[in-house]
């Protein structure tokens, strides 16, 4: 938890809790241990999360209504995975290897959470081969996949064009990073708005009033960048991003002026580490920082990112003689819904 009335940060899982209401802060509650784990999703409706398996190759599902004391509901082998997200019932799961695409379990009975459909090539598009991230949009009827075997960013319709389904989705469109490299990471929507992480290609942002013919509007590039994820604040007019280099940090983007996108902050940890992602919630920015743990920072002004608490809890160095792959341990995914963050 991250808010006044948690139990102290001593108490060990499942022990009862002192509370405190005068002292603020992240405090442990619970933990539910896998062999490996990425990503981290979470239906508050349903006292539900998920968790990606990783090179673990399997997905998990906890039932957290007592969050002291996550219980395992279920613990499938699906593959190689990384990226997890819900959409009321429906849990989309990513594939990594290519030629997997990504999967659709129907988790209505939690316990026995069953695929509805395997979602590859056949759906139209050489770019659904992989997904090294997925989002099924809240507010409308569209998904996105970010393919890392070919870079290209997919869009399919899973009601919204009028084609598809939430179990079935249509392909609707792909795009390419319009400054080329490496490709697409990661990307966010809601409403007419699709923001794109393009790597070395930077942020771009474009207008999907017709998701078939998506009008790009505004990009940024910068310095080094590395544009791992993005995020945009509560008011649309602010956007986060990550670098996922050593050394890299976050960033903080007026987005209000589309031809003149204006980075106002950053915030790191160290330059010794590496951050990996960053979700927002209200006035609060919640950062999965890999050997930093978890970072979260008030973000009620967005120009001035401000460390409120966090867990680091790996121990050693953040990184051995400059290798960036022996920093890239620690937390992977983040998941808040305020006061508890997953």
């Amino acid at each position: 938890t991250i808010d006044p009335g948690a139990p102290d940060a001593s108490t060990a899982p499942g022990e009862d809790a002192t509370v405190d209401a005068a002292e603020p802060g992240l405090h442990l509650l619970g933990r539910g241990l896998m062999t490996s784990a990425a990503d981290v999703a979470a239906d508050p409706s349903r006292d539900l999360v998920a968790v990606s398996g990783f090179f673990g190759e399997n997905l998990v599902l906890f039932d957290v209504a007592d969050p002291r004391n996550p219980k395992q509901l279920a613990d499938i082998t699906i593959g190689y995975n990384s990226d997890v997200q819900f959409k009321g019932e429906l849990l989309y799961v990513n594939h990594e290897r290519v030629g997997n695409g990504f999967d659709i379990y129907d988790t209505s009975d939690p316990s026995n959470p069953s695929l509805v459909k395997a979602v590859g090539q056949e759906a139209g598009t050489l770019a659904l081969a992989d997904c090294h991230n997925i989002w099924p949009q809240p507010d409308r009827e569209l998904l996105y996949c970010a393919s890392t075997s070919t870079g290209e960013l997919v869009i399919l319709s899973t009601g919204d064009t009028g084609a598809g389904s939430p179990i079935d989705p249509a392909f609707v469109v792909s795009l390419s990073s319009p400054r080329g490299g490496i490709g697409v990471h990661d990307m966010y929507a809601a409403g007419n708005r699709l923001f794109v992480a393009f790597l070395d290609g930077g942020l771009v942002i474009y207008d999907i009033t017709n998701p078939a013919s998506p009008q790009l509007i505004g990009e940024r590039r910068y310095s080094n960048n590395f544009t791992h994820n993005v995020w945009p604040d509560k008011t649309g007019d602010y956007l986060f991003t990550t670098d996922e280099t050593i050394g890299g940090t976050l960033r903080v983007w007026d987005i209000r002026d589309l031809e003149n996108i204006a980075e106002v902050a950053s915030y790191g940890q160290n330059d010794g580490a590496v951050i990996h992602n960053v979700e927002v919630v209200g006035d609060r920015a919640y950062v999965s920082y890999y050997t930093e743990g978890v970072v979260v920072l008030d973000v009620s002004d967005p120009t001035s990112p401000t460390r409120i608490d966090g867990d680091d809890f790996i121990d050693g160095p953040d990184v051995i003689d400059g290798e960036f792959f022996s920093a890239l341990h620690g937390a992977w995914g983040v998941e808040p819904v305020p006061p508890l963050v997953y």
